[in-house]
Order: C-alpha cells, then sequence, then structure tokens
C-alpha cells in the first residue's frame, strides 16, 4: 500500500490519500466481475498513463523522482474528488494507474475519462492518457478484460497526445478528446 501525504485546503498533513497495490485490485477485481455477473450490472476499468516525456526532456534525474512522486499524489487527489467511495483506484506502475468502477458503464466510464484526460493538465501540468474497458460488452473475463484495458492505454499513447481509447469488443478503436 502506497499512501502520500498531501496538505488538504486547511494545510491538514493528517490525512493520506491511500493508493491500493494491483493485488488487492485484482483480488476486489475477481469479486466485483462475479457479482456483477450474478446481478446483470456493468462494471468499467480505466487503465490512467502519466506522460511523464516532457518532464525528463527538461529535469535531472533525481528531481524526476521527486515531481514524479507528487505528480501521482496530486492525480489521486484529484481523482478521488470525481469517484465513488467505492470505485478503486490502484497503482499499475510507477506511471500507470487502474480504476474500477462497479457498476459503471462505458459511456459513463467515458465521461469521467474526457474528465480526467481534460483536468490533468490542469491539475498536475502533465497529459495523461486513458485506456477503457467495460464488463460485459468487451469481455466476460477479467484475464481479457484487464488485456483490452491495457491495449486501449497502449493505442492512447501511440497518438502521442492526450487521448481515449475504448476497447471494443473486436478491437480496440481510438477516441480523441
Amino acid at each position: 500500500v502506497l499512501q502520500f501525504f498531501v496538505p488538504t485546503s486547511m494545510g491538514d498533513k493528517s490525512q493520506g490519500i491511500t493508493i491500493r497495490t494491483h493485488n488487492y485490485f485484482e483480488t476486489r477485481l475477481n469479486e466485483e466481475l462475479d457479482r456483477a455477473a450474478r446481478y446483470s450490472r456493468p462494471l468499467s476499468l480505466l487503465m490512467i498513463g502519466i506522460n511523464f516525456r516532457e518532464l525528463i526532456k527538461s529535469e535531472e534525474k533525481s528531481v524526476i523522482e521527486h515531481k514524479k512522486g507528487l505528480i501521482i499524489a496530486e492525480l489521486v487527489v484529484m481523482i478521488k474528488a470525481m469517484i465513488r467511495t467505492m470505485d478503486i483506484i490502484s497503482s499499475y506502475s510507477s506511471e500507470e494507474l487502474e480504476l474500477m468502477l462497479p457498476e459503471t458503464d462505458k459511456a459513463h466510464a467515458l465521461k469521467l475519462a474526457r474528465r480526467i484526460s481534460e483536468d490533468a493538465v490542469k491539475a498536475v501540468g502533465i497529459p495523461v492518457n486513458v485506456g477503457i474497458s467495460s464488463f460485459p460488452e468487451d469481455s466476460q473475463s477479467k484475464e481479457l478484460l484487464v488485456d483490452k484495458c491495457r491495449q486501449a492505454l497502449k493505442l492512447s499513447r501511440s497518438k502521442k497526445t492526450e487521448a481515449i481509447a475504448d476497447a471494443a469488443k473486436e478491437n480496440v478503436k481510438h477516441i480523441t478528446v
């Protein structure tokens, strides 16, 4: 469990932002997919990739690592303000976050992805790329659902701009913001 301490507007440093681990995310994904299948409810995944390329060009390596942590913390604070308490945000890698949205269809996940993409530049000054996949339309298998979300993120990154990509049933399609 990674925990970032970010001051609130009142300067209180005692409240931290918890980012779950990928293992926790996978365990909860199994549970939520079972529940979604049992009750015929939707579930969406977002994979959020932070574009640190611009930062790397202009800074030294030690400064970059420090700034990465602060940027991720600010991004998590921003996303936490947009999501419900039942939604789960976790760290997939040092430059990627994953977000599980139980009982959220693709249309609502897309709206959230657009909002995250637009607000990230304002909040942290660095663009993000977002990949989306949804249950049941993209897959009913956990592994394939995660894989399609990763493929969508990869596609959105290949455009070298702020972008959102959606994992369609047969293939992955690109959606620009």
